[in-house]
């Protein structure tokens, strides 16, 4: 009777399998599955090996302090000496001359009076200064023990201290992608979202796929999260989708516009389009979206009339634009109000095309045309331009330490 055994996988084995590796989801017989299983076994004293090693280097890096520790511990010597200067400064000035005017002037009137008594020759005219001296020294002590003062609280932002984020590492992850004309991304803190024709994929820090579905719509144009609605938003030129992480059900966002869209953002109260072409407008619509609370701002309150916004984030009460004006062939990065679109700052990005919030209320913008990526404040101070491998086309923040860069080809995390 044959045999319905499949064959071993090992190349040359007559023996019928007896089982099936659940991990690779191999056939082996069993003398080469315990081949097998002593093969995967060797691997872990290699990586034991590693992690000792890196412990070790954490012990010596924790008992030698590096050159950016020393240089903190200095800046934090320094600070506390300059708190202490100031309060000395405004101790001395509000407190200590005004105390020693008074002892000053007690010790002058009481030299007066110790002279009349020793003398014994007072008139009615000596006791009347004295009690208008007295009254008058009563008076400034009373003002002196009721001194009020408005301190206003130390506060210290981000930016005191900010890290230096270039030159970038070497990525510590990279995932190849296909070309795409309109390499969107979004995140949340789990998950990051990505177009991988024909699919729309949830990936988690490891690069592995959670979830995806079929993207049978027209091409992406940008996609952002938004907590409020625990939902990602999904813009094509024409329509807005939420998807949903949990089912990854998609449902079509209940949206109206006078032109074709191309960028998405989303504050805790509001979600935010942008249309395309010169001089595009912004609507504005209350979380959840419908058709019933829109508000649409136009040139020249979003920008002039010659110019494009290449991107559009939220943050807060504010909105990040990347503006290219045509006149002057300029490329800048604006932080306006989101309530009147009044401008907070404005910084030169080179060919800036889009950017992200960084940890800290700063901002990044990258620069696919010239490889360079910007760094800038929460001030709107350009920290520092880097030169970047290759063109960097789109940009997140992944929690408060990783950035991911999406290229003609790939996503790199750092």
């Amino acid at each position: 009777m044959a045999s319905s055994s499949r064959p071993c996988t090992i190349d040359g084995c007559k023996s019928p399998s007896r089982t099936v590796c659940i991990c690779c989801e191999k056939c082996y017989c069993f003398e080469h599955l315990t081949q097998h299983f002593g093969r995967i076994n060797n691997k872990i004293p290699p990586l034991s090996d590693k992690i000792n090693g890196l412990a070790k280097r954490l012990n010596k890096f924790t008992s030698i302090e590096p050159s950016y520790l020393v240089a903190l511990e200095k800046w934090r010597v320094e600070a506390h000496r300059t708190v202490e200067q100031y309060y000395e400064s405004k101790r001395r000035d509000l407190v200590d001359d005004r105390r020693a005017k008074l002892e000053k002037e007690v010790g002058r009137v009481r030299h007066v009076m110790e002279k009349l008594i020793r003398k014994h020759d007072a008139v009615q005219q000596d006791v009347d200064l004295l009690t208008q001296d007295i009254r008058l020294i009563e008076q400034k002590f009373s003002e002196f023990q009721s001194l009020r003062f408005t301190i206003h609280p130390l506060v210290i932002d981000d930016s005191l201290i900010i890290q230096d984020l270039f030159p970038l590492p070497t990525p510590c992850r990279t995932m190849k992608l296909p070309f795409d004309e309109f390499p969107a991304l979004a995140n949340n803190e789990k998950y990051l979202l990505v177009h991988q024709p024909p699919n729309i994929s949830l990936l988690d820090r490891h690069f592995s796929i959670i979830k995806q579905t079929p993207w049978t719509h027209d091409n992406i144009w940008d996609m952002c999260w938004s907590s409020t609605l625990s939902r990602f938003i999904i813009v094509t030129n024409e329509e807005a989708f939420t998807l949903d992480q949990n089912t990854m059900t998609m449902a079509k966002c209940p949206i109206s516009s006078n032109g074709e869209l191309s960028r998405v953002t989303c504050s805790d109260s509001a979600l935010f389009l942008l249309t395309q072409g010169l001089g595009p407008s912004i609507f504005e619509y209350k979380l959840p979206p419908s058709t019933k609370n829109v508000k649409e701002r136009k040139s020249p309150e979003t920008c002039e009339q010659c110019e494009y916004i290449f991107d559009l984030k939220a943050n807060n009460k504010t909105l990040a634009m990347v503006i290219y004006n045509t006149e002057n062939d300029i490329t800048r990065l604006d932080l306006k109000s989101s309530i009147n679109l009044q401008r907070l700052w404005s910084v030169d990005v080179g060919q800036g095309f889009r950017c992200c919030l960084l940890h800290g209320e700063q901002w990044m913008v990258v620069d696919a045309l010239s490889r360079r990526l910007y760094h800038i404040s929460s001030t709107g101070k350009l920290l520092k331009a880097d030169k970047y491998a290759h063109q960097p086309w789109n940009i997140i923040q992944w929690g408060k330490f990783i950035i991911g860069i999406r290229t003609n080809e790939a996503i790199n995390l750092y």
